[in-house]
């Protein structure tokens, strides 16, 4: 065998190992990179990294267990469809303008992200702008944030993409 062969009988060896653990899965909601029939959701990774990079987090605050806020959200969300909304548990809570995020945990009831609104002095909870449910395999961060962009037009921005799931229903 020639030398001149030996680095490209290497690279095809190569590929086809790669190759032989690599595959693509398509199905309603995109693709997904399958590692050893493993999903991986590329498109939501990279999206995550370029919100990351490019968004301004300045004006949105997270919301202190102690302030009055943070409690009212809660018992907002408590008395949303009881008795079993009864057991929220709040992993987070950021703000900006008139908008709050919640992202909940219950007992019961599947996980949520719960949007928001001031109203007239008046917290209210934004009927279309509820995630409810898991992400797996998609990447938690921006297929939640889609879906509440996409339900309510008018939610700031900057709120929407400064949201990092903290609870482990999402990680």
């Amino acid at each position: 065998m020639q030398k001149k062969a030996l680095p490209t009988l290497l690279l095809i060896a190569t590929l086809g190992v790669i190759a032989s653990h690599l595959d693509w899965s398509a199905n309603e909601n995109g693709h997904l990179l399958l590692i050893d029939n493993r999903p991986i959701d590329l498109v939501g990774l990279a999206n995550n990294a370029w919100v990351r990079l490019s968004r301004n987090c300045s004006s949105v605050s997270v919301m202190s267990k102690d302030g009055p806020q943070f409690q009212q959200s809660i018992d907002l969300i408590k008395s949303y469809s009881p008795p079993d909304s009864n057991s929220a548990k709040v992993a987070s809570l950021i703000g900006a303008d008139n908008w709050s995020l919640a992202e909940v945990e219950f007992d019961s009831l599947l996980p949520a992200v719960v949007l928001i609104k001031r109203v007239d002095k008046e917290l209210a909870i934004v009927p279309n702008g509820i995630w409810s449910g898991y992400t797996k395999p998609w990447e938690s961060a921006p297929y939640i944030r889609n879906y509440l962009t996409t339900q309510v037009p008018g939610v700031p921005r900057h709120l929407t993409d400064c949201f990092e799931p903290s609870s482990q229903s999402f990680k």
